[in-house]
């Protein structure tokens, strides 16, 4: 019998929903354990080299489990592997978005004239 109350390491992903949902901070911890790797395996590599210069691998994985764990109540676990595909379009998401902000910023700032008076 178990006394403590970490999660067994072959607990399913739907039941460390159930435990986050009911407010375990462990579950939580637990499903980042699971997640962080494989996402950080999968987005390595994914955002090109010029929107590298604000973000970089970690920064997109984290706004994608931030996004993903704040709308865990609407997410429906139907298989296993799915929260892995949801996770995986959120951070798609974040890729677009940090490709379209980097080509929004200038590449070389512009040089400074020298102000006026008089």
């Amino acid at each position: 019998m178990r006394t403590n109350s970490s999660p067994h390491p072959l607990e399913t992903t739907a039941a460390l929903f159930d435990r986050i949902r009911a407010g375990d901070s462990l579950a939580r911890e637990r499903l980042l354990e699971r997640y962080l790797p494989v996402l950080r395996k999968w987005v390595h590599g994914r955002l090109p080299r010029g929107a590298r210069g604000m973000a970089d691998t970690a920064d997109i994985v984290q706004v994608a489990f931030y996004r993903a764990l704040n709308r865990l109540e609407a997410f429906e676990h139907r298989h296993e592997g799915a929260f892995f595909a949801y996770l995986r379009q959120i951070t798609l998401n974040a890729i677009r978005e940090e490709i379209r902000r980097s080509m929004r910023r200038p590449s070389a700032p512009w040089p400074r004239a020298p102000l006026l008076h008089g």
